[in-house]
Parts: C-alpha cells; sequence; structure tokens
C-alpha cells in the first residue's frame, strides 16, 4: 500500500486488506485466494477451499485445483454469536475479533480471524453499533461470520470443465426456435 510516494504496508493482499487503515473505508472489502474442490451441478454450485475452510458459490464449472479469488465486502458479513440453526447462508466460519473499528455514528468494522487450523485467515464485518452492543462484542470474542455472498474476480484461464449448465437445453431450444421460419414452427413455439 502506497501513500504520496510512500509504502505504507506491504505484504499478502488480504492481510494489507484488512489493516485499519483500510478496512475503515466505505468500500471495504478482503480478496481470498481459494482452491475449486468440485461442483455441484444439481445446484450450480462450485465448491471452494481456503485451508480447512469451505465455501459454496453460485459459479459455472471450473477444474478441480484451479485457483479462484473471492472477494467479500466487509458489508456482505454478518455475525452471529451462536452457530445458525436454520439459514439460507451456506458460508458460516468460526472467527475471532481481532479488532472494532467505528464507521460514523451507526456502525462498527470488525476485523476477523477466520480458525482455519494452524494460521487464520482475516476477513471483515460491517455491523451496526446497536448489534454490536447488544451482542456484547468485544475484541478476542469468539463469533460465527457469516458471508452471504463471495463474489468471484475472474476466471482461472482454461477453468471451465466444458460441463453443460443444468438448463442449456433451454438456451438452445430458444435460439432453434428463432432460426426456424415462423411457417415451419410448432404453434406452440411461436
Amino acid at each position: 500500500m502506497m501513500k504520496d510516494g510512500t509504502v505504507t504496508a506491504a505484504g499478502p493482499l488480504n492481510v494489507t486488506q484488512s489493516d485499519p487503515a483500510l478496512a475503515s473505508r466505505s468500500e471495504a472489502a478482503i480478496c481470498l485466494d481459494t482452491m475449486v474442490g468440485g461442483y455441484d451441478g444439481r445446484y450450480g454450485l462450485v465448491k471452494l477451499r481456503l485451508k480447512s475452510a469451505r465455501f459454496l458459490i453460485p459459479a459455472v464449472p471450473l477444474r478441480p485445483g484451479a485457483r479462484l479469488r473471492l472477494r467479500i465486502a466487509a458489508g456482505d458479513v454478518s455475525i452471529a454469536c451462536e452457530p445458525p440453526r436454520a439459514s439460507s447462508i451456506l458460508n458460516v466460519f468460526r472467527a475471532r475479533i481481532t479488532a472494532s473499528l467505528p464507521h460514523g455514528d451507526a456502525e462498527v468494522t470488525l476485523v476477523l480471524t477466520l480458525e482455519t487450523g494452524h494460521s487464520g485467515v482475516p476477513l471483515l464485518a460491517r455491523i451496526t453499533r446497536r448489534s454490536f452492543d447488544a451482542l456484547r462484542l468485544s475484541i478476542g470474542a469468539e463469533v460465527f461470520a457469516e458471508v452471504a455472498r463471495a463474489v468471484p474476480l475472474g476466471l482461472p484461464s482454461g477453468g471451465l470443465q466444458g460441463l453443460p449448465h443444468p438448463h442449456e437445453h433451454l438456451g438452445r431450444l430458444c435460439l432453434d426456435a428463432r432460426n426456424t421460419p415462423a411457417r415451419s414452427r410448432p404453434s406452440s413455439i411461436v
């Protein structure tokens, strides 16, 4: 990271992004480098690994072993003090709060460390000050980080497996219908 032509921080991208100087910004986010572990064709979800953490995200099929960078915005992460029993959030991780940074009058940005084995992975969460107080959060507290959205940044070269999307045949039907002269189309396609 540079400021006025001087290097102010250096290191892995996700560690630099969790630095308080960047974490307190409105657009704060963390980028994580993951590895493709598989694909759930029934639901269109790519299975990703990051140390011992496992992510599921909607995406096209990718080759197992391909690397994929995810961007997770602080505003896309919520905090719970107990593991969720039933939730639509697919990615929930044990984490520890390592810092809390005020963000305006109403919000707090939390710097978290995901518990992923021997070394933690940084993550940011932006919550209201009211939630921070109601949950009695503090530095060092163990929590559950609920990642509502993780955005893949680009696709790895040669990453597509060439597996058809479960609904690919519908696209072909629409193309076939458009390319067929109207008088030779069945009446149900017009």
